[in-house]
């Protein structure tokens, strides 16, 4: 296993166990992940697959794509430029770069997580690079819709394919509002920084949040932002959060470790 994956797993396993320590059961870590039996993870990995080959409309199947793009060049010659620019590669993608470029971004992304495989195809290299996002974006909406669990999606590039993947899933009243939720939690957890809070005690920022009303006001948002047909809605968290936060200044002596009275 390489560094960069061991150093995951551990900064993973720490944040959890800050949840569960310090949260007072504002948060549940559940393992929901493996509530599933080996046909019904059989059946995700071919699902996940399906996602991966649809970048390639030529290729049938995962063993014809191994046999078909070994090199470099041979992943430009098959994949579908129209289709990868609905694809994230690697974090930090945008559909406006060069394929070629974001290709071998991807290509890159796997080498570094897999350091000890440097020698692998680039066929290979491509397909870890986003196949473990698309799998772990099916787990999360399986939760979500099985258990009526609403995720925290750790990284950027998961939530993104979840919320690229939702919309083909049967839509009903609780599919939809499942999907706000989800949305909308993990909007405010990327506009969000903890260094911004430091110092508050974890009781008095649950009633400060309480007290301002975020999570009406960040719902309030979603259903403005959609009704409109407005993509912006992350730039409206950010801008929810700076509120929020002039909010906490107001009303504690406490702020980023320095005294404000």
């Amino acid at each position: 296993m390489s560094k960069a994956i061991s150093d995951k797993i551990y900064i993973c396993a720490k944040d959890n166990i800050d949840i569960i320590e310090k949260c007072d059961n504002k948060i549940l870590v559940l393992p929901l992940r493996f509530a599933r039996d080996m046909n019904e993870e059989n059946t995700f990995f071919e699902v996940g697959e399906m996602v991966f080959l649809a970048l390639f409309p030529s290729i049938p199947d995962m063993e014809t794509y191994y046999k078909n793009c070994i090199q470099f060049s041979d992943l430009l010659n098959y994949i579908d430029g129209n289709v990868a620019r609905r694809y994230i590669l690697f974090e930090g993608d945008t559909a406006e770069q060069q394929l070629e470029d974001r290709l071998k971004k991807a290509i890159n992304s796997s080498r570094q997580l897999l350091d000890e495989h440097k020698e692998m195809d680039a066929g290979v290299l491509f397909f870890l690079a986003i196949y473990g996002y698309i799998q772990q974006a099916l787990d999360i909406i399986m939760i979500l819709l099985e258990y009526g669990c609403i995720p925290l999606i750790r990284t950027t590039l998961s939530f993104q394919y979840v919320i690229s993947l939702l919309p083909n899933f049967e839509k009903t009243e609780k599919y939809n509002e499942r999907f706000k939720k989800t949305v909308v939690v993990n909007s405010l957890y990327r506009a969000f920084s903890a260094r911004d809070f430091i110092g508050i005690p974890l009781s008095k920022y649950f009633e400060l949040v309480d007290k301002f009303g975020i999570e009406k006001k960040a719902y309030d948002l979603y259903d403005e932002c959609y009704a409109n047909d407005s993509s912006d809605y992350m730039e409206q968290c950010v801008e929810l959060i700076d509120g929020f936060k002039s909010f906490v200044k107001s009303s504690t002596s406490v702020l980023n470790g320095e005294v404000i009275e």
